[in-house]
């Protein structure tokens, strides 16, 4: 489960890496909003991103490791 959280943070960072530079380049062409978008998205990402460096390794996994394990010994 960490490594998922891990990986769930680097299609994150690239599209926000991605907007912010199509958003510069649409604000360069005169688009008003662009980079209001933009920083919208972006802090909507960096929101997902934070909570998954939170929760790195203060979780539940043990917990739901060992219910998963007792569920599928029928008890």
């Amino acid at each position: 489960m960490v490594l998922f959280r891990i990986v769930d943070i680097g299609p994150d960072l690239f599209a926000m890496s991605a907007t912010i530079s199509y958003a510069t380049m649409l604000a360069k062409k005169g688009e008003k909003n662009a980079l209001k978008l933009a920083d919208l998205f972006c802090r909507e990402a960096r929101k997902r991103i934070d909570q998954n460096f939170r929760t790195l390794f203060d979780n539940t996994d043990e917990l739901a490791y060992k219910v998963v394990q007792e569920m599928m010994k029928g008890e």
